[in-house]
């Protein structure tokens, strides 16, 4: 995939940003630099590289790889930019690498490689991923040396996470759809291998805001102990982590979201020197038999065991019940999720509807490829209840347009997916004739 125009400019913006507040008195800087690539080995393989404002004494810097699950490479580094400039990273973001990529460990690996020969990364490597991404790097870790790994909206099993040689940092969504492989490890600590941290916001299945990955990545770098400093002012950047990690803890207090506040803090406890820390240590002991804590953690069960019924349930009726009864459902399920009061419930109804989504895109996906037009257009008509703006809903519903011959649906579809946010101009120049893209990609 081609990074697009529209990319280069909101990057190119951000960086202004950066380097106009980066300078430090009279130390030289080298300027921050962002531009697209194409690795050596593989020119299909393009990908996004950034390089932070440095100094020119800062002679190689770690290198953070990021997995997008839709291969957008320059969308998923504009999350990251904030991270890099703190703890000056490079970061390298894969345009190819997507779901369903099937080689992306060697993929992973030529574009390491290719960005170490190119330029200045020292010898650390950080990995990064969401959703279908965070399953593919915490894959590719379990083979390969690397000195961490940020996943973000999607978790393994213990035994493939126990086997990564370095620390995984995990930012899970309390509104996410696979919050539930996280979640276990918060209700079976004895499952929790030593070398997995949790934190939890509340968002939905997207990548975190930028001052969470920054926190993340943060925390994976500081905790390696890193023995050149020329490149950030130490002590400066662990008193801003601590600062950091202390409005965590005071804001999951405030919201009485307990279990954050006591993630939050061990994770904190593990940094060495880390400015304050007798403050997270009696925070943790706070935590200690706390009646708000244990309640939280049983409600939390709870709203689990009503989750996976009702997923179930729901499942059962996508194939049994008509677009009718869906649409009283999904209209009761939203007055649910507007009215809920309490806090646990309302991420419960959430990741209920965004699981329903998801199985919707499973079913039409599946449908339109063996060419059952019954199922996909009932499908697709349950799927645009659930969610009216998705990307996906619109592309499929253009492909259902143009196989059940319904041709002049197709382009105002096509238009539609590309204004929501689809990406993968790749996929829809193979499934569509051209006239039906050909003014609508005037940027091709």
């Amino acid at each position: 995939m081609n990074p697009s125009k529209r990319e280069f400019i909101i990057i190119s913006a951000m960086i202004l940003i950066v380097v106009s507040c980066g300078s430090r008195g009279d130390v030289p800087l080298n300027k921050a630099v962002l531009q697209a690539d194409t690795c050596k080995y593989n020119t299909g393989h393009t990908y996004f590289v950034y390089l932070p404002a440095h100094s020119s004494d800062c002679k190689t810097m770690p290198l953070v790889i990021i997995i997008d699950p839709h291969g957008s490479g320059g969308y998923a580094i504009n999350h990251f930019i904030e991270a890099a400039e703190t703890y000056k990273f490079i970061l390298g973001a894969s345009n190819m690498i997507r779901n369903n990529y099937e080689d992306y460990n060697r993929a992973i690996e030529v574009l390491i490689n290719d960005m170490k020969d190119k330029y200045p990364a020292g010898d650390r490597t950080f990995l990064a991923g969401f959703s279908g991404g965070a399953r593919m790097v915490l894959s590719y870790a379990q083979n390969h040396k690397t000195n961490g790994v940020l996943a973000c909206g999607a978790l393994a099993s213990p035994d493939r996470l126990s086997s990564v040689k370095a620390y995984i940092y995990v930012i899970s969504g309390r509104a996410d759809f696979n919050f539930p492989e996280a979640a276990h490890y918060i209700l079976n600590e004895a499952d929790k291998p030593s070398n997995l941290k949790l934190q939890l916001t509340g968002t939905l299945h997207q990548w975190p805001s930028s001052e969470d990955l920054s926190h993340a990545l943060g925390w994976l770098y500081l905790n390696e102990r890193p023995s050149d400093t020329k490149c950030i002012p130490l002590q400066t950047v662990l008193k801003s982590f601590s600062e950091k990690g202390k409005k965590l803890v005071e804001s999951s207090s405030q919201n009485r979201q307990y279990i954050q506040m006591r993630l939050i803090c061990q994770n904190m406890l593990e940094i060495r020197d880390l400015p304050d820390k007798e403050y997270f240590r009696e925070a943790t002991e706070s935590m200690i038999n706390n009646r708000n804590l244990n309640d939280e953690i049983s409600q939390l069960r709870k709203c689990l065991q009503f989750e996976y019924r009702v997923r179930e349930a729901y499942y059962d009726a996508l194939s049994s019940k008509d677009t009718d009864w869906w649409d009283h459902e999904i209209s009761e399920l939203n007055s649910r999720i507007e009215d809920s009061e309490d806090l646990n419930m309302n991420f419960t109804l959430k990741r209920i509807k965004a699981f329903l989504g998801i199985i919707c895109y499973s079913v039409a996906n599946n449908a339109l490829r063996t060419n059952d037009l019954t199922i996909a257009g009932k499908t697709l008509e349950i799927y645009k209840m659930v969610e009216p703006r998705n990307p996906d809903m619109f592309y499929f519903s253009a492909l259902y347009s143009l196989k059940s011959g319904k041709s002049e649906h197709v382009s105002e579809n096509i238009n539609k997916a590309l204004e929501n946010g689809f990406q993968d101009t790749l996929q829809l120049k193979k499934e569509f004739p051209v006239i039906f893209w050909k003014s609508i990609l005037t940027d091709e």
